[in-house]
């Protein structure tokens, strides 16, 4: 019984830690609108930027920054909502179904997409399929969570992985 006792109190205390986090994070229901780009130079910062990040990770997404950005671009989404759901759903394409190349979580994580960069297109292009032309302009994570995943907690998490892509934008900026 104390054995028992010992991992309910072990499994609380971990559910504690891990829900920390979002405990620091206000709800925001603001739409995922594509950020002003910042060009230098005729440069896109955020390529260089975005890969900074996952690297900080060190993610095999690392090398489809400049994918990431492209098809946001091309779908109108925030070009950080993409690798936030990768970072939700599978830490960066650390954790998933080998051999899917679906860091996204997309269909459950078991569809097989056939690359890294086939991937990112197939899901920047269901978000603006399934979610946009549906009749849904201006969507918010939120929204998009009430279809795609079950989890209640899935918004406060790609939020949280947006803001810290963008806080690492500003701070690597520097």
């Amino acid at each position: 019984m104390e054995r028992l006792y010992r991992k309910a109190l072990i499994y609380t205390y971990a559910i504690f830690i891990l829900a920390a986090p979002f405990s620091q994070v206000s709800m925001v229901h603001a739409p995922i609108l594509p950020p002003r780009v910042k060009v230098e130079a005729g440069v896109d910062l955020r390529v260089g930027k975005l890969k900074s990040f996952l690297a900080k990770y060190n993610s095999p997404l690392t090398p489809y920054a400049g994918k990431f950005i492209a098809v946001a671009d091309k779908y109108s989404l925030d070009w950080r909502l993409l690798p936030a759901i990768a970072g939700t759903e599978s830490t960066f394409g650390l954790h998933y179904i080998p051999g899917t190349y679906n860091p996204f979580g997309w269909g459950g994580g078991k569809i097989y997409l056939g690359s890294w960069s086939n991937g990112i297109e197939a899901v920047g292009k269901g978000l603006w399929q399934n979610y946009y032309l549906k009749g849904k302009r201006n969507l918010t994570v939120e929204q998009v969570g009430d279809i795609y995943a079950v989890s209640p907690h899935w918004p406060r998490s790609v939020r949280r992985w947006m803001g810290r892509i963008g806080s690492y934008q500003l701070s690597a900026a520097k």
